[in-house]
């Protein structure tokens, strides 16, 4: 009976060291100096479009240092794979995305809209803060802007991307009438507007003729404003 009341009162005693070991343990462990956590938020894969425009890298890694693969486009269609990566050393949130031939990698998450479609705007498009006619904005997308379109709402939609008069990406609401989603379309209008970029004028007009003479690209209704671009430069 004695030797029963001895191992009552030593097996807590026991157990109470045990416990107080492992925490102490853990609480040395914590303290150590630790590398940035990235943290990771899987969701369904869903159809997504680049408004960046400019090179924007997708990379092997979700880091700033990671390997460039290759450049996205402005209005690229896109695969997310809904996993995103926040790299607390640069400040920067990265999404995993596949690009129409299968090539997986990351790319800076708030340059990719995510759940939209690509378009171009083939004719002037007011904008509106909701699907309303008494919401004008004092703002316009031009002719050749391309957007990701996010939200179709009856004679409305929405979009998101950078006006050419614009200095960053900006959504609102305008009318479908004003756009195509036709690719050949998108294709001319980024294509024009690489054109336009260049520093030399006969960069610029051969270019132009390139998309002219292009016969994917023939079908596009917006092939009247390469020719006027073209014809202004030649006549400078």
């Amino acid at each position: 009976m004695k030797k029963n009341l001895i191992l009552l009162f030593i097996l807590p005693a026991f157990i109470l060291f045990s416990c107080k070991s492992g925490g102490d343990s853990q609480g040395s462990d914590s303290s150590g100096e630790s590398e940035p956590v990235e943290q990771e938020v899987a969701v369904e894969e869903v159809p997504a479009v680049s408004i960046f425009w400019g090179n924007l890298g997708l990379r092997d890694e979700p880091k700033k240092d990671g390997k460039w693969l290759t450049s996205i486009r402005m209005g690229e269609n896109l695969t997310s794979l809904g996993i995103t990566v926040f790299d607390s050393v640069n400040d920067t949130r990265y999404l995993k995305i596949r690009l129409m031939d299968g090539t997986e990698g990351w790319t800076q998450s708030n340059l990719i809209v995510p759940n939209a479609k690509a378009a171009v705007l083939v004719s002037e498009g007011e904008i509106y803060s909701r699907p309303d006619l008494l919401n004008k904005t004092d703002k316009k997308f031009s002719k050749m802007d391309v957007v990701a379109v996010t939200v179709s709402e009856g004679e409305w939609i929405e979009v998101k991307g950078k006006r050419a008069e614009g200095t960053w990406v900006e959504s609102g609401w305008i009318k479908p009438i004003n756009i195509s989603y036709e690719e050949y379309d998108i294709a001319v209008a980024l294509y024009t507007r690489m054109a336009l970029k260049e520093k030399e004028k006969e960069k610029q007009i051969q270019a132009l003729e390139d998309i002219l003479q292009n016969q994917d690209l023939s079908k596009s209704e917006l092939l009247p404003e390469v020719i006027q671009h073209l014809n202004k430069l030649k006549n400078d």
